[in-house]
């Protein structure tokens, strides 16, 4: 009897050791694992994606390995580099003027003037503010808290396969399910300091690299790990989470 209940034990144990979760070897440094991203290492310490990126060394297309350790504070002795465009000094040159016979006027052209090539924008705004929108229907099953572990948003509770849409226009920087405790998640940036998130979907609809509009459909309401068919959706301001309902409108 001793001896079947040492081998649970140890058995319990082993598994215990074999399950996923965050390869975190110090306060401020992280394994990389296989399937990790560096905005999915961010969002999982509250931190920028540029701002750990550059805490590394680690240009655009910031492109990691497994194996390797990130830095999850600033290292010692670092210091933002800053590039600084070099100075050109027009020379002033003195030019005689060349005096040439008059060339003969041209008859009028018949051909229409070219069409203007439309500029393009980018979905989300850099320098103005986010118009948002309400995720999904639903009454608020739990509200957002600072001091609150695990109250990074809101949940909003509805049915299941009801209809998800993006809060605010912008593009999908991640969709998928590497992200542990958020279940089938969609990330879409909307400015250079605002992101949304949306978890516990049972099915995502839009892919990585996408842009979407403001109340487009992108998932479809799902079930949490209590088993209850809701939405847990987050705001993030410059990689730290703030209150959705600061910036929902009012219904």
């Amino acid at each position: 009897m001793i001896k079947s209940g040492f081998l649970v034990l140890i058995s319990l144990t082993l598994l215990s050791c074999s399950l996923p979760g965050p390869l975190r070897i110090t306060p401020s440094q992280y394994l990389i694992r296989q399937g990790d991203t560096l905005f999915a290492i961010a969002w999982r310490y509250d931190l920028e994606m540029k701002t750990l990126a550059s805490w590394n060394g680690i240009p655009p297309p910031y492109v990691i390995r497994h194996g390797q350790r990130l830095h999850l504070r600033a290292p010692a002795g670092y210091r933002k580099s800053v590039t600084r465009k070099p100075t050109v000094v027009a020379q002033q040159t003195t030019k005689r003027p060349v005096i040439s016979a008059p060339k003969p006027a041209k008859p009028p052209s018949k051909t229409k003037p070219a069409a203007k090539v439309p500029v393009a924008v980018e979905a989300y705004p850099k320098n103005r503010e986010v118009t948002w929108g309400w995720p999904t229907v639903g009454k608020i099953a739990a509200e957002f808290s600072s001091n609150g572990v695990g109250k990074t948003g809101i949940n909003i509770q509805g049915k299941i396969g009801q209809p998800v849409v993006a809060a605010a226009g912008g593009k999908v920087v991640y969709s998928g399910n590497g992200l542990k405790g958020y279940g089938e998640l969609i990330i879409i940036k909307h400015s250079e300091a605002l992101l949304s998130a949306y978890a516990y979907n049972r099915k995502r609809l839009v892919k990585e690299g996408s842009w979407v509009k403001k109340g487009q459909r992108i998932a479809e309401v799902g079930r949490s790990g209590r088993d209850l068919a809701l939405l847990h959706f987050e705001i993030r301001k410059k990689g730290k989470p703030v209150n959705p309902l600061k910036y929902l409108p009012s219904r």
